[in-house]
């Protein structure tokens, strides 16, 4: 995650505050959506590895666990990872924090559960083509 991301994003995460939210994992990315709107369209916010889920002090899953799925025996590890990332809630959105001394952007919700992603440079990199967070909002609709 770079600073670019939280300045970017950060105020359209304001409207999922207070809002139930759902995950559903496309590989090692968290896609999170609020309940009602059954995961299609917007609003949204996606997460792209590195990330890490917490419940409380105890680390419950990382992107970096997900399995290489061209390796023989893959698909079946990968089940594994996906059923355990459905442990997974979701929940209310509490807050997004910017926690600059320890280099991270954390998600926190209700019932002690977070996701935390590392900040990187804060200078876009030209080869890196896509954003590690960013979230998609009611204004999106009319684009």
């Amino acid at each position: 995650m770079s600073l670019r991301d939280f300045e970017t994003y950060a105020g359209i995460t304001r409207e999922f505050r207070f809002h139930r939210l759902r995950p559903t994992f496309a590989t090692n990315s968290i896609k999170l959506y609020r309940a009602a709107s059954k995961g299609r369209s917007v609003p949204y916010l996606w997460i792209d590895p590195p990330w890490q889920i917490f419940r409380g002090n105890e680390a419950f899953l990382h992107s970096s666990t997900y399995p290489q799925v061209e390796r023989p025996g893959s698909r079946a590890r990968e089940r594994e990872w996906l059923g355990h990332a459905r442990g997974f809630p979701g929940g209310y959105l509490l807050t997004l924090r910017l926690v600059r001394f320890q280099q991270r952007v954390v998600f926190d919700f209700a019932d002690g559960w977070r996701i935390e992603t590392p900040m990187r440079d804060p200078e876009p990199d030209p080869d890196w083509w896509f954003d590690d967070w960013y979230a998609r909002g009611r204004a999106d609709l009319q684009s």
